[in-house]
């Protein structure tokens, strides 16, 4: 069996391939989204924290932890940029 790293469930996240197909040397979706953004990140977040809660500590775990952190930072500048929170320097 072949254990999935943090990297590679990111990038089921980005492109999942029955949504996508190859254009060219492109990847383009084909299907549309049905969750926005936040919500797939959330959700994401919240499933590799469950996961790193069932990991001993140890590499894997804080690695899964790390990305845990990462999908709350992109959480909170995603709600920061619909905010109006960017100002033009002026």
């Amino acid at each position: 069996m072949m254990k999935i790293n943090a990297a590679m469930r990111f990038t089921a996240l980005r492109f999942h391939a029955s949504d996508c197909e190859a254009v060219g040397g492109i990847m383009k979706r084909t299907r549309p989204r049905t969750k926005s953004f936040e919500d797939r990140i959330a959700e994401h977040g919240r499933k590799l924290k469950e996961e790193a809660n069932l990991l001993p500590p140890g590499k894997e775990r804080d690695e899964l932890v790390e990305r845990v952190r990462q999908t709350e930072m992109a959480t909170r500048v995603t709600e920061w940029l619909g905010s109006g929170g960017v100002r033009s320097s002026k």
